[in-house]
């Protein structure tokens, strides 16, 4: 077996533990609404919103310097 299969392999190994360890229902009080959830469930929601929060900030940024990098261009050109 390739490294990079024995990783993939090991991750889905460890995330399948972790997610049957932490199968447990929590309650959650957020502002006016109150409401149960899986703690699993809810470790994954904020994962994908971290990351999502993260690519989007990322996507900015590289947005701005692109545009400092054209804005200095066209200054150096006239």
């Amino acid at each position: 077996m390739k490294p990079k299969q024995i990783a993939i392999i090991a991750a889905i190994v460890f995330l399948g533990i972790i997610s049957l360890q932490n199968m447990d229902s929590i309650r959650v009080d957020f502002l006016f609404w109150d409401f149960g959830i899986s703690l699993i469930l809810l470790f994954y929601i904020l994962l994908a919103l971290g990351f999502a929060a993260g690519f989007f900030t990322s996507a900015m940024m590289s947005g701005k310097k692109r545009e400092t990098i054209q804005h200095g261009r066209k200054s150096e050109d006239t």
